[in-house]
């Protein structure tokens, strides 16, 4: 009764697979059967990819290809038909860079003959192959060629997104993507689960997790339906959808609900992608070791952080291995992959930054040009309104001159809201604008924060006592600078911020490092209505850290009676600024002969206000000087 069994389950799949070969023969057989490289040939050939349905091997098919170029050399229409077939091949093995050559080349050969809609259809291609190569700058030069040919489908949301804009990049991708809240089709769903990976990017959990649900409803509900010809793809999405959400569930620490999840997305992943490299199959085994690291199942764990290794990925491999032997008490080993850890990230940390800060600048100068073209354009069309105008003004005067009140009125009315809407148009640009100057600043203050905390993780390493004081220094005068970051972040302007806030700010951080300071009396008379230039601010900052740092050191003898005064006052457009303590003094020959640096700097810095320092040092230390403010000249 078995044996009878397995030879009906034995002629059930050879008949399956005699009837697969028989349609895919079929599919086959129509496309070559096409007489012309119509749309409907093309969308042939993607069927014929999306369900391996050829016999015929890559190299075969590009031969085919080939041939077919040569024999519709002169035919533009069969020849843009050929390359997209072709694109689609590359993009279907994943040889994305093959696929943008063939398309760059056909795109500026034929650019000054072809329609826009086959210029704009080449050229999402183009995009989107660069998104999933992960390559911004070239993503930007095809976003400029989009600009002036199809501006609407301009992909600007992944570069906003990978530099932390978010909501710019919510709003560009719903310009570009534009859905209906309330749909429930198949791109609605998509379109849920993007705007959830730009939240997660952000590491805006809940934010991200909300879409990611909506999505996810979306998808399972037209899978009940049963209406979508591409079942495969859409379990596809599905598990992609669970993924995500396993995501923001690992970050609210419900593994076991993760770990659900992952395993969802892996099975239609391996399904999908059959014999296709899983591009996203790194982070599923980061992802699902970390799950059994925190639920303690370390063999599972291991196994998982191993295939990293294999795989050659070292950035998730190291982290993971760490929090491995930190679990297992294994603490030297721990200790030892951290530290590649540390060092693999910093490097990949620093290259993000580079190229982050470059975009952020380049993403600056689209926008001017943005700007530029919306006034060329705005120019143009008010010129060929004017043009008409004049005409309907000349029809109309011939018969009746009320007409030609009517039209006047309609002309200025036109204008005003030409006008508006250009206006609209030039402070929406320049709002984005501000936003990524903005984010520059923010990122520099940043920079300065992780170099003063490995400045204090250094000095907490050093035994010398002379040398922790001279770095203490050194942590103090880049505090001082980062300073000026954090003050213009919260500042109406990107290139001044008020002289008493910041110098109240520096002293508070110097009362924290220096206990000693809360037994000084700090008089501090600045007039709150004091704003200088950033570079004359930056400038008075170091020397105010200079002198208080000093004072508190060398000036003092005594326990009580300790004064410091700093007065700053602005007299038409005069800085004039005083310090001084009621200290012990000091011999002002002798300390430039042993070289001070604290005194070298400050001499340095008064000079590169333009002027000259006046330094009695007799009876407690006094510093005078006066500078213009380079805001009122």
């Amino acid at each position: 009764m078995k044996f009878l069994k397995t030879i009906a389950l034995f002629l059930f799949v050879i008949n399956s697979f005699s009837q697969d070969q028989k349609n895919d023969t079929i599919l086959l057989n129509s496309f070559l059967n096409q007489t012309s490289y119509s749309n409907k040939k093309t969308q042939l050939f993607k069927r014929i990819l999306v369900s391996n349905s050829s016999t015929k091997t890559t190299e075969e098919w590009i031969h085919f290809f080939n041939k077919e170029e040569t024999k519709n050399k002169n035919n533009f229409f069969e020849l843009f038909y050929i390359v997209q077939c072709k694109s689609m091949l590359y993009i279907h093995v994943e040889a994305y860079e093959k696929s943008n050559d063939i398309l760059y080349s056909f795109y500026y050969k034929y650019k000054n003959v072809a329609n826009k809609d086959k210029l704009c259809s080449i050229l999402n291609t183009l995009s989107n192959n660069y998104i999933k190569l992960n390559k911004n700058s070239e993503l930007l030069l095809i976003n400029k060629e989009q600009l002036g040919i199809c501006p609407k489908i301009s992909k600007l949301y992944e570069l906003y997104s990978k530099i932390g804009l978010v909501d710019l990049a919510i709003k560009n991708y719903k310009n570009t993507n534009p859905y209906k809240g309330n749909d429930t089709d198949f791109n609605t769903g998509k379109n849920q689960n993007n705007i959830g990976v730009f939240y997660k990017r952000d590491k805006k959990y809940d934010s991200a997790f909300y879409y990611f649900d909506k999505s996810l409803n979306i998808l399972e509900k037209l899978k009940q339906k049963g209406t979508v010809e591409n079942k495969e793809k859409l379990n596809f999405w599905i598990g992609l959808v669970k993924g995500n959400l396993g995501e923001c569930y690992l970050e609210f620490k419900n593994y076991d609900k993760a770990l659900e999840l992952f395993s969802n997305e892996e099975k239609e992943a391996r399904i999908w992608f059959e014999i296709k490299k899983w591009i996203y199959e790194d982070d599923y085994y980061r992802n699902i070791a970390t799950c059994f690291l925190n639920t303690g199942k370390l063999d599972l764990a291991k196994k998982y952080i191993d295939s990293l290794f294999l795989k050659k990925n070292t950035l998730y491999y190291t982290k993971l291995k760490s929090d491995y032997f930190d679990i297992t008490k294994k603490y030297d080993s721990a200790h030892y992959y951290n530290k590649l850890f540390l060092n693999k990230s910093d490097s990949i940390e620093k290259q993000n930054k580079q190229e982050l800060n470059n975009i952020i600048l380049k993403l600056i100068d689209f926008q001017e040009e943005l700007v530029t073209q919306e006034l060329e354009i705005e120019e143009h069309d008010k010129l060929h309104h004017r043009e008409l105008i004049v005409i309907l003004f000349i029809l109309i005067f011939l018969i009746t001159l009320i007409a030609i009140l009517v039209i006047l009125i309609y002309k200025k009315s036109n204008q005003k809201g030409i006008i508006e809407k250009q206006n609209e148009s030039i402070n929406s640009s320049l709002l984005e604008k501000n936003v990524l100057l903005g984010e520059l600043h923010h990122r520099v203050k940043n920079n300065f924060q992780i170099m003063i905390s490995i400045l204090n993780l250094q000095l907490q390493k050093l035994k010398n006592n002379e040398f922790k004081t001279t770095f203490q220094y050194s942590i103090n005068r880049v505090t001082t600078i980062a300073r000026i970051h954090d003050k213009l972040l919260k500042s109406k302007s990107l290139s001044e911020i008020g002289t008493k806030d910041y110098i109240e700010s520096i002293i508070d951080d110097l009362k924290i490092i220096y206990n000693s300071l809360d037994a000084i009396d700090i008089r501090i008379n600045v007039d709150s209505k004091i704003f200088i230039f950033i570079d004359q601010t930056q400038a008075l900052g170091l020397i105010i850290n200079e002198l208080i740092t000093n004072s508190n050191k060398y000036a003092f003898t005594r326990k009580t009676n300790n004064l410091i005064q700093l007065n700053i006052v602005e007299k038409e457009g005069i800085i004039h600024f005083d310090y001084l303590d009621n200290g012990v003094g000091f011999d002002l020959d002798n300390i430039n002969k042993k070289n001070s640096i604290g005194l070298t700097l400050i001499q340095r810095l008064v000079n590169q206000l333009g002027t000259e320092a006046n330094i009695n040092s007799k009876k407690g230390m006094r510093i005078t000087f006066s500078f213009k403010n380079k805001l009122n000249f």
